[in-house]
């Protein structure tokens, strides 16, 4: 008869929850990074005039997809470590630090949108896009909580 380790169980759940943590927000990280690229590819199109149409999207998909990552590095991070290990603890700060940076790039994404957003009629259209963009990265930091949510289902 083959011993079972006490809690084995428990960590081989842990890292699978937190192998799917990673996968979700590399993935995102790479959505992130397309809205950059796109926020590039319009300031590239409009000329050498800032816009805050093109510079809010590189805000908010620059900060938002290093925060991805960050929030994808903390569940490395944890899943290298067992249950009440110190790793998983550093882990946990590593995520709320990754969830802070998104709210800031929402809070900037925004900022950068009305101060640079163009005058006439299509300053309502610019607002709107980015505000709503703005809002969604703010929903996806507060709710963005992979790695916490992985450890105290144990």
């Amino acid at each position: 008869m083959v011993g079972r380790v006490v809690g084995a169980d428990r960590v081989v759940r842990l890292r699978r929850r937190l192998r799917a943590v990673v996968a979700k927000y590399l993935s995102a990280s790479i959505l992130f990074g397309l809205v950059a690229y796109q926020g590039v590819r319009i300031l590239r199109a409009l000329g050498p005039s800032p816009d805050g149409f093109a510079l809010g999207w590189i805000v908010a998909g620059v900060g938002a997809s290093l925060g991805s990552l960050g929030v994808a590095a903390a569940a490395l991070l944890a899943r290298g470590s067992v249950p009440g290990d110190r790793r998983g603890l550093g882990a946990l700060r590593l995520e709320g630090a990754a969830r802070a940076l998104v709210l800031i790039a929402a809070v900037g994404a925004e900022f950068v949108t009305v101060l640079w957003a163009p005058t006439g009629m299509d300053r309502g259209f610019v607002l709107l896009v980015n505000t709503v963009l703005a809002g969604s990265l703010a929903v996806f930091a507060l709710m963005a909580d992979g790695v916490g949510r992985a450890v105290s289902r144990l």
